[in-house]
């Protein structure tokens, strides 16, 4: 189980109401234009084109690449992009000057709370999780473990950086009724230390994920909404 949730992290729509409750704006202020994009079923593929004010450079980029050394690509859409400012950690909505009149009454609207990607509780033999915390056999573990190529496509992640260093991971597209679900993990969640320790590169990150192999305890920090989470994942 514990390998399973962490080997992961290895590896056009109409605008929401979520969305609208980021900062927005048209990008000139941040020396960025989205000139337009090319979005279709898997969203880890789309590719926006970007323009670049201060030195006229248009390119084309996806989810994870770096703008002007400060701001990483988290999401493309028809309308927009997401990035995440590294130096705050703060999202960032881009749109297209051409939805700028939609997006601007959108914004009028109030916020909403995001739905709850799991309930608050969730029990089936041999696993159980109340709140953050999550039991589960041995025998449960070992289910997962053998079934590995499977749970790793039940979610996806994206390396977190910040200066060039690895900050930790954010998992998006989580299936319903998935292992993740039913551990409460949640669309956007950042996962950013285990047990105490941070990331700081992939090879550390791989040799930390295997030394989790036999552990009967594990603590998985998150940041979720800008409020630091701790998961705990014990065997028995």
């Amino acid at each position: 189980m514990i390998k399973a949730f962490l080997t992961l992290m290895l590896l056009s729509g109409q605008l929401s109401e979520i969305v609208t409750a980021l900062p927005a704006t048209d990008g000139r202020d941040l020396g960025i234009m989205v000139m337009g994009s090319i979005v279709g079923k898997d969203h880890q593929k789309n590719v926006a084109l970007i323009k670049i004010f201060t030195t006229g450079k248009v390119q084309a980029v996806k989810n994870g690449f770096m703008l002007k050394n400060q701001f990483i690509v988290t999401e493309i859409t028809a309308e927009y992009i997401q990035i995440q400012d590294t130096r705050n950690k703060k999202a960032i909505i881009i749109y297209q000057e051409k939805y700028a009149t939609a997006f601007a009454i959108k914004k009028k609207r109030p916020k909403v709370k995001p739905k709850e990607a799991a309930s608050i509780d969730y029990k089936e033999e041999g696993f159980q999780r109340s709140k953050e915390a999550i039991t589960m056999t041995n025998k449960f573990r070992q289910s997962l473990l053998n079934d590995l190529p499977s749970i790793l496509m039940q979610a996806t992640a994206t390396p977190i950086f910040n200066d060039g260093n690895l900050q930790g991971f954010k998992l998006h597209q989580i299936d319903a009724n998935s292992i993740f679900d039913k551990a409460g993990f949640q669309n956007g969640d950042e996962i950013v230390a285990i047990n105490g320790g941070s990331f700081k590169n992939i090879p550390q990150s791989i040799k930390t994920l295997n030394s989790l192999k036999k552990e009967n305890e594990v603590e998985i920090e998150i940041i979720r909404g800008g409020t630091f989470i701790t998961k705990t994942v014990k065997v028995k």
